[in-house]
């Protein structure tokens, strides 16, 4: 079977174009940076996936999320593919992990929690009707859009990555 291989940048395109990186997260496969992007002038996390087995699927995988334009999933902006890495700018939720604010707040009201199900099951729903199922969903990937104070009716928009 013929397969047509996604459309990326070359990695000599970060050069210069990234600025103000810090890390914010380390997993199994990879790094997580807060990063300025330069050409767009905007806040980035840039994601660096290391020694995965299949490059095609990934690729393909990021290929097709970078047209998933929905509120409750994190934004793809652009990807590169490096000999031993996958790097992909995509949208900076600056709150952090669902996961970490489990454990700083420690009791959540039903209407926050009901908001935490709407947001994603309406992301869920969202990948489902175009036929992508999400095969690593948990706390850790589920993100806030931006820091919470702990005030009740002030919590962000849930995103999943």
């Amino acid at each position: 079977m013929f397969h047509r291989s996604p459309s990326h940048r070359s990695p000599s395109q970060l050069r210069g174009r990234f600025s103000n990186l810090k890390q914010i997260g380390k997993g199994g496969y990879g790094t997580v940076q807060s990063a300025f992007d330069n050409e767009r002038s905007r806040n980035v996390a840039l994601k660096t996936v290391r020694g995965r087995s299949n490059i095609y699927s990934e690729l393909h995988e990021v290929d097709m999320l970078k047209k998933f334009h929905c509120d409750y999933i994190a934004k793809i902006f652009d990807f590169w593919q490096r000999p031993e890495s996958l790097v992909i700018s995509m949208e900076l939720c600056s709150g952090g992990e669902l996961f970490s604010s489990l454990f700083k707040y420690t009791h959540f009201p039903e209407s926050i929690v009901c908001q935490i199900m709407f947001d994603v099951l309406s992301g869920l729903s969202y990948a489902h009707s175009r036929r992508i199922a999400h095969l690593d969903l948990k706390l850790e990937n589920i993100v806030l859009s931006r820091p919470w104070d702990g005030i009740p009716n002030n919590f962000p928009t849930v995103k999943i990555i």
